[in-house]
């Protein structure tokens, strides 16, 4: 073992065991969030003179990022003065586990040191579990919002499926970023609100590839495949996604011969492509 490499184990450890500035699993995290029985590694990344509450809450940021939530909690709860990227990092990574309500029962106790950040990553956990009416308590009582976090209430309401809220919502935001319309624009290609999409990519003063992806592929879907080539034209930038939605969407209306045209020219395939050509030709 290297002179500068100290191993120390994670079930009652004084703060002084974190001198080291950082530290490193061994082995590397399963995908399954363990969340205790592991050793630490003790690397010196950080400068030595900083303080001891400052690599601690560095190391429960790292900890919470692994999903070791065990450790990192441990390490939480004896660190006497917390900052607020460590209790962020900490719920965040509660909500990646699909600890939920340990993620909500420490933002609850946190009182006034959560920030606008804390808020939204604590309102993103309700979006995959569909909890739209805990999200929108949380939405309404934030005193503070940013665009990420009308953002993050957007993607609650159409992961629920509330299009007229997530409407209502998206109308309701002060300011928008192109996140924003390719959000609710999904969610109405989704629902088969073809008119509606219609207008809000006319609406957006700013489009990406996502956006102008996402309307290609709502048109084939619709089967009004000769606007969406002539949008698929239009196009500025192109990724494979957008050549595999255009080559699909051939194949699907039985235009193989344009499919074929259209593979053929394509700068770069993937997986999909191939998958997607195979079928049909």
């Amino acid at each position: 073992m290297p002179a500068t490499t100290a191993v120390v184990h994670v079930r009652s450890p004084p703060l002084e065991a974190y001198s080291c500035p950082l530290l490193r699993l061994v082995p590397p995290p399963s995908p399954l969030c363990p969340t205790s029985g592991n050793r630490l590694q003790a690397i010196p990344l950080l400068h030595p003179e900083q303080s001891v509450d400052r690599r601690a809450n560095y190391t429960i940021s790292l900890l919470s990022r692994q999903g070791r939530m065990f450790d990192a909690r441990q390490l939480f709860d004896k660190t006497p003065h917390k900052d607020v990227i460590s209790l962020t990092s900490i719920i965040s990574g509660y909500i990646r586990c699909g600890m939920l309500h340990e993620a909500r029962a420490l933002f609850d106790r946190a009182g006034a040191q959560k920030n606008v950040v804390t808020w939204t990553t604590m309102l993103s956990g309700y979006a995959p579990s569909k909890l739209i009416n805990e999200a929108e308590e949380l939405f309404e009582r934030m005193p503070e919002k940013n665009c990420i976090s009308w953002n993050t209430m957007l993607t609650c309401y159409a992961e629920k499926g509330q299009l007229d809220e997530a409407f209502h919502l998206f109308r309701r935001m002060p300011n928008r970023n192109v996140v924003s319309w390719n959000t609710i624009m999904i969610a109405m290609a989704q629902s088969g609100c073809l008119d509606k999409v219609y207008r809000l990519f006319d609406e957006m003063l700013e489009r990406d590839v996502i956006s102008w992806t996402s309307m290609v592929a709502t048109l084939l879907h619709n089967g009004r495949v000769d606007e969406a080539r002539a949008l698929f034209d239009r196009m500025l930038e192109r990724n494979v996604v957008s050549w595999n939605a255009m080559i699909l969407g051939y194949v699907q209306n039985l235009r193989l011969d344009q499919a074929l045209e259209l593979f053929v020219k394509m700068p770069e395939r993937d997986i999909v492509s191939w998958n997607t050509r195979l079928p049909g030709l």
